[in-house]
């Protein structure tokens, strides 16, 4: 069993979330899935700046914790700032560094900022819903992003 195998495998056995504010979504969202371990591995091989959202729950971090190769930065640390400049200092720190990835719930605010990561990575299959106005601003912020996305569901590849 490979890391991630491994890591999804305790994700989908127990969520820390309260079982009625979680909700198993299966329909794929509108972007190309990763259908496969070894798709991923070449997303993480070929791709310098990653970026991972999705809806609170959905298993972010749990992918986050796959990669070993760079810097991970998780948005959560982040949110002890005003909300309206959290963006702006993400963009700050993200400056020194040519590899890395970022992830969180705040990930989608950086697009509108100029911010493009070689691919951004939306992680569903299981959500929060007791969190609709983050889910609203997340689906908003990627209503016009241009560049790559994929999906990843790790309830699928973890079965």
């Amino acid at each position: 069993m490979t890391l991630i195998e491994k890591i999804f495998k305790n994700y989908v056995k127990g969520s820390k979330q309260p079982l009625n504010t979680v909700e198993v979504v299966s329909e794929s969202p509108k972007y190309p899935k990763i259908t496969g371990y070894a798709e991923l591995d070449d997303i993480l091989d070929t791709c310098d700046v990653i970026g991972i959202t999705g809806y609170p729950g959905s298993g972010k971090t749990s992918l986050s914790k796959y990669i070993k190769d760079r810097e991970v930065i998780h948005t959560d640390a982040f949110l002890n700032n005003p909300h309206e400049k959290i963006p702006e200092i993400l963009l700050n720190y993200m400056k020194h560094s040519n590899k890395y990835c970022i992830e969180g719930t705040q990930v989608t605010r950086l697009l509108s900022r100029g911010w493009e990561p070689d691919v951004l990575i939306l992680v569903y299959g299981s959500e929060r819903t007791d969190t609709k106005g983050i889910n609203k601003m997340i689906d908003n912020d990627l209503a016009d992003y241009k560049g790559k996305v994929v999906c990843f569901n790790p309830r699928e590849l973890s079965e």
